[in-house]
């Protein structure tokens, strides 16, 4: 996959990431250094990537109180209470007070603007995510989308195909203006997070880095065993101390007994060199972006396999350059292609606010047709069971 970056007529595509100042999740500094603009972050490293391939900024707003600017809040908000978000001593600019026209493509994390500052600027193709739900979001509360006057709605998936002018969101694209496309909340190369600690390339690598949660999972004697392999390391407390130990680690681990997560954590490992081993069972977001040879569903298993690795280092190559591959193609050689495919498509679209606006409301009515008929299948389904057991 080539990785230089799509170019329009004119010049690079110009991009900003945009959330609202209270928003739990990634930076919370506005800066051109992307080292410290990650250090801030408050959770994940996020679509760092969008900084390689187009000419992007990162802008804070204060929260504002349209109705679509708060429904992420309400998700996450309970989950977050008592946390040290952000300095509520710092003000940012409010939406409507920006010039969003200096932009080509503004990607919100949540809705950061809102609907009556979108529908000012309709030259800028608007994107957004939400933070909570993840790859499968399109098929629970984000079922309809996109919404809010947005263009595009970013469904956290891996992008495995390359977008073409007969693909069937590039021709709603140029008809409705509204589309849906697979891109990583983690849009990273394998090169991102590399480069970003260029200054520790130097020393050699060793050792493992356990992943968040694992931590708990790990007793003594398994500690002992992984020892054999290096350095354990157990990072705990910010995000810039985890980077900091994948920089230096030879593995990412995830313990056989760890909760399945999405895998997020996986794509980060690859991006900062490391090799990253976990049970594909556990990666239930995406479990392909690691080998099935590599598969364990014991401690005693991912020991083999570390073994294994460490007496034959063309095989370790093998299984690294085949994870870098696996993440440069699908989350950043293709999520950014398409991308670009797509902003094209905007750029060349017929379609009127009255046909987006049609749009969203018959996939909204379809969406809302589906629960409907899902949750009466349920209660089919537990009435007949009742009825078998009564």
């Amino acid at each position: 996959m080539n990785d230089m970056p799509p170019r329009s007529g004119r010049s690079r595509l110009r991009v900003c990431l945009v959330k609202q100042k209270s928003t739990y999740d990634l930076y919370t500094k506005e800066t051109r250094d992307l080292r410290e603009l990650v250090a801030s972050s408050n959770w994940r490293t996020g679509p760092l990537a969008l900084w390689q391939a187009f000419d992007c900024e990162f802008r804070l707003v204060e929260d504002d109180a349209a109705r679509e600017c708060q429904l992420g809040k309400a998700d996450w908000g309970p989950y977050v209470e008592g946390w040290k978000l952000f300095d509520d001593t710092l003000t940012f600019s409010k939406a409507d007070e920006i010039d969003w026209s200096a932009y080509d493509i503004v990607v919100s994390i949540d809705v950061a603007v809102p609907t009556r500052v979108v529908r000012k600027f309709p030259q800028v193709m608007w994107c957004y995510y939400w933070i909570e739900g993840g790859p499968t979001s399109l098929k629970t509360f984000a079922a309809g989308s996109p919404q809010f006057s947005y263009n595009v709605f970013l469904t956290h998936r891996l992008a495995k195909l390359p977008l073409t002018v007969r693909s069937r969101e590039v021709r709603r694209m140029l008809s409705e203006r509204r589309a849906v496309l697979d891109v990583p909340y983690y849009l990273l190369s394998s090169k991102n997070l590399l480069d970003l600690y260029s200054d520790r390339q130097e020393a050699p690598r060793t050792g493992i880095c356990l992943s968040a949660s694992s931590q708990s999972f790990v007793d003594d004697a398994e500690l002992s065993d992984l020892s054999r392999f290096g350095d354990v390391r157990r990072p705990s407390g910010t995000l810039a101390g985890l980077l900091d130990d994948l920089v230096g680690s030879k593995y990412f681990v995830v313990h056989p007994s760890a909760p399945a997560k999405c895998g997020n954590a996986v794509i980060e490992a690859v991006s900062a060199g490391c090799l990253a081993l976990a049970p594909r069972r556990s990666l239930w977001g995406y479990p392909e972006l690691t080998d099935s040879s590599l598969d364990y569903g014991s401690i005693g298993e991912l020991l083999a396999i570390l073994d294994r690795l460490e007496h034959d280092p063309g095989r370790f190559e093998s299984h690294l350059a085949q994870q870098r591959d696996r993440v440069d193609e699908w989350c950043f050689g293709l999520p950014v292609h398409n991308l670009a495919v797509l902003h094209k498509a905007f750029s060349e679209s017929t379609g009127s606010l009255r046909s987006q606006k049609c749009g969203e409301k018959r996939d909204l009515y379809s969406a809302r047709l589906l629960r409907l008929a899902r949750s009466s299948a349920r209660r089919l389904r537990m009435g007949l069971a009742w009825n078998r057991h009564s």
